[in-house]
């Protein structure tokens, strides 16, 4: 700090100087963190839809007591809370992709259904 006391509007100015490198620094972070995630979407998203399709055996309990670690020190079995957590996820994402879908086939069971009514009388 400098010698002298600082006015009310340095300090501010000083804060406001503080908050603009701390945003930056946060910013290169978000970035990094969103290559990291566009580089390897595909991937993860094919290991998750994977790992649900063709959940791994377990071979013994004693295995299942202790999860397996990989090299990077994450555990590579899938629970059923790991299950329900990214079906919760993607549920949104399925719904926008079924809404159409059930709006159409909804549409044409009505159709069918009105004109079976109608053919009748």
């Amino acid at each position: 700090m400098d010698s002298r006391t600082r006015t009310p509007q340095e300090k501010l100015i000083f804060e406001k100087e503080q908050i603009r490198l701390e945003c930056l620094k946060k910013e290169d972070e978000i970035g990094e963190h969103l290559s990291y995630v566009q580089h390897h979407a595909g991937s993860m998203l094919l290991s998750g839809v994977s790992a649900l399709i063709f959940p791994k055996a377990k071979t013994s309990t004693k295995k299942s007591l202790v999860p397996h670690k990989n090299s990077e020190g994450h555990s590579s079995h899938l629970g059923f809370s790991d299950y329900l957590s990214m079906a919760k996820d993607m549920l949104p994402t399925v719904m926008e992709i079924a809404k159409p879908l059930l709006f159409t086939w909804g549409l044409k069971s009505a159709r069918k259904w009105i004109f079976r009514l109608i053919g009748r009388k």
